[in-house]
């Protein structure tokens, strides 16, 4: 900065010197001292000239400071930024890597399940549609029970399923005190025991 601010001083010498030089030829030159230009007023013109261009110059200098601070404090923010992206970029890759992980242990798991899935035997179809279960076939309804205890299937109404354990149930009840246990009258009893345990 002080290197330009001599250099400005030198420039306005130098300007100046070039005035008086012209001046100098202008008064050699003139045939007719009446028509010479007044070399003080000359002198002034060019001084006022000169003044004015050294403040623009020291304006413009102020101006390209600021415009430096203004810059770094720029660069300096968006430097925090960036060292901030990186850190949750950093974050985000350990994130999508442990969920990579995970969705690899879970495909290994899902595919060891269809395998054991595929390798189980043949289970027969224990509903097929009617809700027409008495004492003849009370282990059919005992197993469907147990089978889907906590995973019904949505075609299984558990409504009728009820009404039939009920049924089989009074009707266990009223042969009891009668002294007259029909076939399979025990199984009804272990079904609902199996049931609600």
């Amino acid at each position: 900065m002080a290197v330009s601010a001599t250099q400005g001083k030198i420039k306005a010498t130098m300007t100046l010197k070039n005035a008086l030089v012209t001046i100098i030829a202008a008064i050699q030159a003139a045939a007719d001292p009446m028509h010479l230009p007044n070399p003080v007023r000359l002198l002034e013109e060019k001084a006022s000239q000169q003044v004015v261009s050294l403040k623009k110059f020291r304006r413009l200098e102020q101006e390209k400071n600021i415009l430096l601070k203004e810059k770094k404090a720029l660069e300096k923010e968006l430097n925090n930024r960036l060292d901030g992206l990186s850190n949750e970029a950093a974050v985000s890759l350990k994130k999508f890597r442990r969920l990579e992980q995970e969705k690899n242990i879970i495909v290994k798991e899902k595919k060891a399940l269809e395998k054991e899935l595929n390798n189980r035997p043949d289970v027969p179809t224990l509903f097929h549609g009617h809700y027409k279960f008495g004492p003849e076939n009370i282990q059919d309804l005992s197993r469907l029970i147990s089978m889907h205890l906590m995973d019904k299937p949505s075609g299984i109404d558990r409504d009728r399923i009820y009404d039939c354990v009920s049924k089989l149930m009074s009707r266990y009840l009223a042969d009891k005190p009668r002294g007259r246990e029909r076939k399979g009258g025990m199984g009804i009893y272990h079904s609902l025991s199996f049931m609600i345990s």
